[in-house]
């Protein structure tokens, strides 16, 4: 990047450097908002200054008592139980069309 060079003579040019200046500056920062990686954030760039201010966020903590109160399974809940099997009967969400049937009548 080569710097425009300043004219004090001519008020015009230094309003319109300003404004391409300013340009530069929006869409520089447009650029890095678009890249910007929340997980990549979160996980490898967060200080731990603004981790601790995060928790004091009370979105976050309703959020953080949400998560403890989910149900968690463990080894204990599965026995007994054939997993195959189980997996058998469990419709595919990610290949079968749940709504195949919609707008056909019986």
């Amino acid at each position: 990047d080569v710097p425009l060079m300043d004219d004090p003579d001519d008020p015009d040019y230094m309003a319109q450097k300003k404004l391409v200046e300013e340009t530069v500056a929006r869409r520089q920062q447009l650029k890095e908002d678009k890249e910007f990686d929340p997980l990549d954030f979160v996980m490898n760039r967060m200080t731990p200054e603004l981790a601790d201010a995060l928790e004091e966020i009370p979105l976050i903590q309703e959020t953080q008592k949400m998560e403890d109160e989910i149900v968690k399974l463990d080894a204990k809940d599965f026995e007994g139980m054939n997993l195959l099997e189980e997996m058998a009967k469990t419709p595919d969400l990610m290949n079968d069309d749940p709504y195949e049937n919609e707008g056909r009548e019986n």
